[in-house]
């Protein structure tokens, strides 16, 4: 008889776990690895697909397809207006009320037609129209297919949404299918009508005088000098109820806080006209602006009872500077005092304060004059005390006095950046180097002026050394990043800007490449003639990578003939071939190879446990001996 003492039984038992747990661990994860890859396929196609099912939706969704079928004819929530939502006619408003309606109308079609409602409301038949079948419910209602285009009303007795869907017949007399087409009527309370409406009103500032506005507000940074020809900023006014129907009220702009005066245009057409053609002497101007709600006389009497002849519901705030800078605050308040909109505009003083310069490109052309690739090289932004930009005065970019590489730049206002650019002009184009530039500031008030500088280096736009580099390795699928770099025979890199372009670029240095061979069509880095544009001397493309495992290339052939010098491309490069290669590994096989790894370590661990138990009952046997 054999006995196995506790410590051999423990011995043996976790190596027995072990062994079952290895087998068990192993298979396991073997199968979860290729449930894994299955999973991710799944996964993939179901992107690809929601992906094309969402691209479609959009893009029927953008054409906005008008309705033909059935559409808004008249919404009486819709102030009287016919045809309501002229674009796609699926959209109307309504009043509720026992007796009000929305008029629908249709067109003849190749087939008969039933109508549904849902969300509340009742079909009814318009004045002598008897072409539309109605049903005991009243929310089904029909007609053949050549009196469709009949007139039908819909009875809007409480406030809600309701949606009317048109279905065309089958092959079978009385069944329908469904249509494509519905309208979305919405019906308010009749309290609406009149109410001022936050969400239907606007208010919007526009710089400058202007009868052209957007909807969205500017910024609005203009010079402080006085003005009172031409207005620096106009608000548009529009009230309207909350059933999108103009509204008048008495409205009162003022100017709370900070610089400028403020004044009402006589009327549309003379804005843009200079200050008295609206209407107004310099002495009418004020902080406050009241207009009556029946738009007809100013019931200001330190205004003069100037004439208002706008269109009631719409108003155009002219404000205008005074000689004073800082930020002003403009409120507007209805005839019960409540403030309805609040919106700011700046004046800047004349006088600066403080001046800066960003380098925007820090290698320029050599030789280069005020084209393309030599225009925006600083930015420039000059402030007064109180912080805001001043676009007004004359700003100077001279290079360092007896430099034989840059000449002197020119600088001019971005109304849109709200920054200075200037210029940086080469002296040859095989005069290569580093210029320091002067900015001076100069205002007209009493020319003072401040001061700074900033270095661009003037590069040559031929590379004599060329690379495209990409990740060694890469995951299926993945995004990845090819970046090229092209540097002069001085070792700077190449001048900022256009290279490659056959698109018509102004300002393109020169061609890098004669062709292109990808191993792949899904991705087509530095494709030949598109616009690349360098920064320093770097340019970089993103593409995705296909989804098999392998190895993917692009090989570039350089433009021109070898041993002569063409496009951006020093003789040493013409002709030669680029060609980095991307190993995609698989997940999948990573995972197995992990798996098989760890198989081996545990069987190396089971080995030596195995070694150990036997050297345990060696001892124990000659101990008991």
């Amino acid at each position: 008889m054999i006995r196995i003492s506790r410590g051999e039984r423990d011995a043996s038992a976790r190596a027995t776990h072990l062994e079952a747990a290895f087998e068990k661990y192993s298979k396991t994860t073997i199968e979860r690895k290729y449930m894994s890859n299955t999973t991710t396929f799944k996964r993939i196609a179901l992107v690809v697909i929601a992906a094309l099912a969402f691209s479609g939706i959009s893009a029927v969704s953008a054409q906005a397809v008008q309705n033909t079928l059935v559409f808004c004819a008249i919404g009486d929530g819709d102030a009287g207006v016919a045809a309501a939502n002229s674009t796609t006619r699926d959209v109307c408003s309504g009043v509720a009320g026992p007796s009000n309606f929305v008029t629908l109308d249709g067109a003849q079609t190749t087939k008969d037609v039933e109508i549904t409602i849902s969300g509340g409301g009742t079909f009814a038949a318009s004045p002598g129209v008897t072409a539309w079948a109605i049903d005991s419910t009243k929310s089904i209602a029909s007609a053949s297919a050549a009196s469709a285009d009949q007139l039908i009303r819909v009875m809007t007795p409480t406030v809600g949404t309701y949606t009317v869907t048109m279905k065309s017949s089958t092959a079978n007399a009385g069944s329908f299918t469904a249509s494509t087409e519905t309208v979305v009527i919405t019906v308010r309370a009749a309290v609406a009508s009149g109410t001022y409406s936050a969400t239907e009103s606007s208010f919007v500032i526009a710089a400058g005088e202007t009868n052209t506005i957007g909807t969205t507000d500017a910024t609005v940074l203009t010079a402080s000098a006085a003005n009172t020809e031409t207005a620096a900023a106009t608000i548009r006014v529009v009230l309207k109820d909350t059933l999108k129907a103009a509204i008048s009220d008495t409205i009162t702009a003022t100017i709370i806080s900070g610089p400028g005066t403020i004044g009402v245009a006589s009327e549309t057409s003379t804005i843009g006209t200079a200050g008295k053609a609206n209407g107004y002497a310099a002495a009418t101007y004020s902080k406050s602006w009241r207009v009556s709600a029946l738009d007809t006389v100013n019931s200001s009497t330190a205004l003069n009872g100037v004439v208002e002849t706008q269109t009631a519901g719409t108003l155009y705030f002219l404000v205008y500077a005074n000689g004073q800078a800082g930020t002003s605050t403009v409120t507007f308040r209805n005839t019960a005092g409540t403030v309805l909109a609040t919106k700011t505009l700046a004046f800047s003083s004349p006088i600066a304060s403080t001046i800066s310069a960003v380098v925007k490109k820090a290698y320029v052309k050599a030789g280069g004059t005020e084209a393309a690739p030599n225009q925006k090289v600083f930015a420039v932004t000059v402030k007064d005390s109180g912080g805001n930009a001043i676009s007004n005065g004359t700003l100077t970019a001279t290079a360092a006095t007896g430099s034989l590489v840059g000449a002197n730049g020119a600088c001019s206002y971005d109304t849109t950046d709200a920054v200075w650019y200037c210029s940086a002009l080469g002296v040859a184009a095989d005069a290569f180097g580093a210029v320091v530039y002067t900015f001076k500031h100069t205002n007209a008030t009493d020319n003072s002026s401040v001061s700074t500088t900033a270095t661009t280096t003037f590069s040559d736009v031929v590379a004599a050394k060329l690379t495209i580099t990409a990740p060694a390795t890469a995951s299926p699928g993945s995004e990845v990043t090819y970046t090229l770099t092209a540097t002069t025979a001085a070792g700077t890199p190449v001048a900022d800007g256009v290279y490659e372009s056959t698109q018509g670029v102004s300002g393109n240095n020169g061609r890098f490449f004669a062709s292109a061979v990808y191993s792949a069509t899904s991705y087509t880095p530095f494709a030949v003639g598109e616009t690349i544009t360098t920064v320093s001397g770097v340019a970089t493309s993103k593409v995705f990578l296909p989804f098999a495992a392998g190895s993917v290339t692009a090989t570039w052939t350089l433009t021109g003939t070898a041993g002569t010098a063409s496009g951006a491309l020093a003789k040493e490069l013409t002709a030669t071939k680029i060609a980095p290669a991307i190993t995609i590994t698989d997940s999948g096989a990573a995972a197995l190879a992990a798996v098989n790894a760890l198989a081996t370590t545990v069987a190396s661990l089971r080995t030596l446990i195995v070694t150990l138990t036997n050297l345990v009952l060696k001892i124990q046997k000659k101990v008991k001996a």
